[in-house]
C-alpha cells in the first residue's frame, strides 16, 4: 500500500468502531442493567437480542427525529439519551424503576465497563506519537467522550478531541472538518482522518480535502474505498 506523497502532520480517528467498540453489545449491558432495576425476561440471551435489536431501531427513529448533534450542552444530550432508551423499552414490557436504571446505564457508558478498544489500538497510537504526528479525534460523540478515553488510557495519546455535541456541525458535514483542521492550525492536505464509516469518515473525510482511511477489520466494504486497512497497525505502513 502506498501512502501519501507528502508529510501527514495530523492523524484523526473517528472514536466508536474505529479506537473503541462496545464491550460485548448494547443488548446484553442495557439486559444485565435492567434485570438489577427489576426489568423481567431481560437478563437472558432471548432478552438481550430483543433489546439490542429495540436499540437500534430507537436510535434510528430518534436520530432522524432530532439528531444528538442538534443538542448543546450536557443536559440536553442526557435528554436526547434518556428518549433513545425509554423508546428502547416502550414495547418491551412494563418498567416501573426505569429512571433509576437509565442513570445508571448513561453513567455505565462513561466507563470502561461499557468500551474497550480495538486490537492494537493503544500500541498504534504510542507508535504515531513517536513518529511526532499530532493526533485527534473528529467524532458525532457526546460529552462523556473525555471520561471515556481516560478510562480506556488513552487520553494522552491526543492533542484535539472535537465531537459534535460540543460543536455547531456534525459529520458528514465538511463545516465539521474544516472547524477542527482550523482549530489545529494546519491544512487539509496534511491531515488524515481514519475511520470505520464510509460515508461520515472516508468520503466526508476526503471531500474536506483530508487524506482518508477506512477501517474495515470486518472486510464490509471490500472494493468500496480506495484506501482501506483490516487492521489498525496498517496506519502505520500507510503513512511510510
Amino acid at each position: 500500500m502506498m501512502g501519501p506523497p507528502w508529510k501527514i502532520q495530523w492523524v484523526f480517528f473517528d472514536a466508536v468502531g474505529t479506537l473503541f467498540r462496545v464491550r460485548g453489545s448494547v443488548g446484553a449491558i442495557y439486559g444485565r442493567e435492567a434485570s438489577r432495576h427489576g426489568f423481567r425476561d431481560a437478563g437472558d440471551r432471548a432478552g438481550t437480542v430483543r433489546i439490542d435489536r429495540a436499540f437500534k431501531r430507537a436510535f434510528r427513529k430518534v436520530q432522524t427525529a432530532s439528531p444528538l448533534a442538534e443538542r448543546s450542552g450536557e443536559t440536553a444530550q442526557k435528554e436526547w439519551w434518556r428518549e433513545v432508551v425509554r423508546e428502547t423499552f416502550r414495547n418491551l414490557g412494563p418498567f416501573p424503576r426505569f429512571d433509576g436504571f437509565f442513570e445508571s446505564v448513561f453513567d455505565l457508558f462513561a466507563t470502561d465497563a461499557a468500551w474497550e478498544l480495538e486490537p492494537g489500538c493503544r500500541r498504534v497510537l504510542g507508535r504515531l506519537k513517536l513518529q511526532g504526528r499530532n493526533l485527534g479525534i473528529i467524532s458525532n460523540f457526546d460529552s462523556r467522550i473525555d471520561s471515556v478515553l481516560k478510562a480506556l488510557e488513552i487520553r494522552q495519546f491526543f492533542d484535539l478531541v472535537s465531537v459534535s455535541s460540543e460543536s455547531p456541525h456534525a459529520k458528514p458535514e465538511e463545516a465539521m472538518f474544516r472547524r477542527v483542521i482550523r482549530q489545529a492550525g494546519s491544512v487539509p492536505g496534511r491531515c488524515l482522518h481514519v475511520g470505520d464509516h464510509p460515508a461520515e469518515d472516508y468520503d466526508a473525510g476526503r471531500a474536506s480535502g483530508l487524506q482518508a482511511l477506512l477501517y474495515d477489520p470486518g472486510r464490509r466494504w471490500v472494493g468500496r474505498a480506495e484506501h482501506r486497512v483490516e487492521d489498525l497497525q496498517d496506519i502505520i505502513s500507510f503513512l511510510l
